[in-house]
């Protein structure tokens, strides 16, 4: 009976899914500047690498101290103010209590705050949130400290929406990668005993250039009570942080102007920017040559613009020259045979996948994909990846060079905007290409546009045709999840008048639809959009022409019971989409995708769009 009811109130607790991972920067890496981690604390096995996960989608990552029951630090993109509402309820991460019976063993629960005086003080915070999914996702007993009311609703309040601000004000605009870190240091009061209270509450963000060099960064940090928190450079917060945390360095951010080789900087990428060994030679001389510079640090807060420190010019001594580029030499002919090497033994990675439910599985009710065809070696299954972080996922056909659909989640209207550029997917040429998908001009792979279309496929239409995106930009979720719909793995020919009439009025309406009857109902929405091949291709015959596009939803309650769902399908050319039940939508898709994929000898397979059942 005891474990029944710990079994129930871990139930009624747990909203998610939450992972505690071995090592964070491989399984959530997208929320670190540069995909490197603040400090990790080597030895004691108390603290917990988790990837704040709920309803299948990662939303950040947290460094959890499990004895003092408190986080170390939160880290999370910040991609402009959305106007998430707050929750009531708080989650629990039940793998920090590995048995059921010792449920709050590792990690503070609820009435440890209760009648405390104290509040549940977010790290990543709501106002910072890049959606409303990822909102509710903050609300977990993982992301919060012990945190004097007047300062959480006071000072800190204040500094969370200034930063805000600044950052949506002055570098969004510049396309900057905005990377945020909050976190706490234990003080030396707990409470009931249990929970530990702070001493201080600190934060950092860092603004990456599209070279994913650092161009602004600040740090704050002040005691836990409500006093204005201490503006201060990243630098100065580092060492404040290793005084705090009695350690002999603590990292927020990775400063290096060069990314990590990791991340496949622009000068270790063969075939990419320097195709040839000579000149890849010289491109890497020339960066190492360089002198490195650290962030640029600001000095006014909140609103901050970048200082210039002045420093005196390097005395050479020509004879230490000779031997520092001498054993320049030696060192980086030795590095290119290892990029060489690892390059050629590097295999396919994880966007162009074998078993996109796998790999990508939250993008689809109830975890399972729409139909695909088996045994038609021509389609490809894509987990939709922009630097490092997956957003939805895509059934690929090779041969025609469109996609067949495009499922993802839908959270809210977010107000993203439109990029000019689109993305190619270079693993569909090229196996031991980056998982990412990439500008075409910087890829340099022999037999690109061979699986998948170019931008130049799209040349000579004019005005008639438009790269009509499938998962569409007004129901992206956050501004990043916007960008990436600009694949042309996600786009297929579609009539100019039909993209910006009908088919954008009902993308719209729908989208108004789901905020207001499902959203507001805490139901986790799911959308397929998919496009059925024509009989004849384009005039350049790169790609095939659709005759027709189509759309699909459901409504999921906390249950995963389907309580809403619509279809809508409409001839490629301006005229309103007929809209039908799923059920009804489904069979017509199997109609057209037989006439597509006759199967002889055997009833026309059926194609299902939801597994679930769905009303009528």
């Amino acid at each position: 009976m005891t474990l029944l009811l710990h079994v129930l109130m871990l139930f009624l607790l747990s909203g998610g899914t939450a992972r505690d991972v071995e090592d964070f920067e491989k399984e959530c890496r997208g929320f670190f500047a540069n995909g490197e981690s603040p400090t990790r604390f080597s030895g004691p096995p108390q603290y917990e690498q988790i990837c704040q996960t709920l309803n299948g989608v990662v939303y950040y990552a947290t460094y959890y101290d499990t004895i003092n029951r408190i986080l170390v630090y939160s880290a999370y993109k910040f991609e402009g103010i959305m106007g998430c509402k707050r929750k009531k309820n708080w989650f629990i991460e039940p793998q920090g209590s590995v048995d059921i019976k010792l449920c709050g063993e590792h990690q503070a629960l609820n009435g440890d705050y209760e009648k405390s005086g104290f509040d549940k003080g977010h790290l990543a915070p709501v106002y910072q949130a890049q959606s409303q999914s990822c909102s509710d996702a903050t609300f977990t007993l993982t992301n919060a400290a012990p945190q004097n009311p007047s300062f959480n609703s006071g000072q800190w309040r204040v500094l969370e929406e200034n930063i805000a601000k600044a950052l949506s004000e002055q570098y969004l605009p510049k396309k900057y990668s905005v990377y945020i870190v909050s976190g706490v240091t234990p003080g030396t009061s707990k409470l009931k005993n249990r929970v530990n209270v702070p001493s201080y509450f600190w934060t950092a963000y860092c603004c990456l250039d599209q070279n994913n060099r650092c161009q602004i960064s600040r740090g704050f940090i002040g005691e836990n009570k409500n006093i204005t928190p201490q503006n201060t450079t990243v630098n100065d917060l580092k060492k404040e942080l290793a005084n705090l945390y009695k350690v002999t360095s603590f990292e927020v951010f990775d400063s290096s102007t060069v990314p990590p080789m990791k991340q496949k900087s622009k000068a270790f990428r063969i075939n990419v920017t320097c195709s040839q060994f000579w000149f890849s030679f010289l491109c890497v001389l020339f960066l190492f040559y360089l002198p490195k510079q650290p962030c640029r640090q600001s000095s006014a807060m909140p609103l901050i613009r970048a200082g210039h420190p002045q420093g005196h010019a390097p005395v050479h001594n020509v004879g230490d020259e000779i031997l520092i580029i001498h054993h320049l030499i030696l060192f980086i002919m030795t590095l290119l045979l290892h990029v060489l090497m690892l390059f050629l033994l590097s295999g396919g990675s994880a966007e162009v996948v074998k078993d996109f439910e796998q790999k990508c599985g939250q993008f689809f009710a109830g975890g399972k994909s729409p139909t695909t065809f088996t045994g038609k070696p021509q389609y490809r299954q894509i987990c939709q990846t922009l630097n490092g972080v997956v957003y939805y996922a895509t059934y690929y056909d090779t041969i025609n060079k469109i996609p067949v659909y495009s499922a993802y989640k839908f959270a809210g209207i977010m107000g993203c905007k439109r990029q000019n550029n689109w993305y190619i997917e270079p693993q569909l040429d090229e196996n031991n290409a980056p998982s990412d998908m990439k500008l075409e001009k910087d890829v340099t792979i022999q037999g690109l546009g061979v699986r998948q279309a170019l931008n130049s496929y799209y040349e000579g239409f004019g005005k008639d045709y438009h790269k009509g995106h499938l998962a569409p930009v007004y129901q992206a979720q956050s501004q990043s999840c916007a960008s990436a719909t600009f694949t042309l793995t996600n786009a297929a020919p579609q009539n100019s008048s039909f993209n910006s009439g009908q088919w954008r009025v009902l993308e719209e309406n729908i989208a108004k639809y789901l905020s207001k009857q499902c959203l507001e109902k805490r139901y986790s929405v799911f959308i397929v959009t998919g496009v059925v091949p024509g009989p004849k291709n384009t005039q350049n015959d790169k790609m095939n022409m659709p005759s027709h596009f189509w759309t699909a939803f459901c409504c999921l309650d906390q249950n995963n019971i389907c309580k809403i769902s619509r279809g809508y399908i409409g001839e490629n050319y301006n005229i309103t989409p007929e809209e039908k039940t799923v059920n009804v939508l489904e069979a017509k898709l199997a109609e057209l995708y037989n006439k597509v994929n006759p199967v002889v000898n055997t009833p026309p397979p059926e194609f299902k769009i939801f597994w679930l059942p769905c009303p009528a």
